[in-house]
């Protein structure tokens, strides 16, 4: 494992020039179910990535 692994990326969410938060609100507007689905996706992209090198060089 390397050093790099375990550090939390941070996710920023898109600000319009009217202080709102398209992509925040959406999330907010969904069902539990399918709230919670895209909240673990974001929190791999957050805890891990990048992964690194890919298993096989070209």
């Amino acid at each position: 494992m390397s050093k790099e692994a375990g550090k939390k990326t941070p996710l920023v969410f898109y600000q319009g020039t009217s202080g709102k938060e398209p992509v925040r609100e959406w999330l907010k507007g969904l069902e539990p179910t399918d709230r919670l689905t895209v909240g673990q996706d974001l929190m791999r992209a957050q805890w891990r990535w990048p992964v690194g090198m890919p298993a096989r060089r070209s």
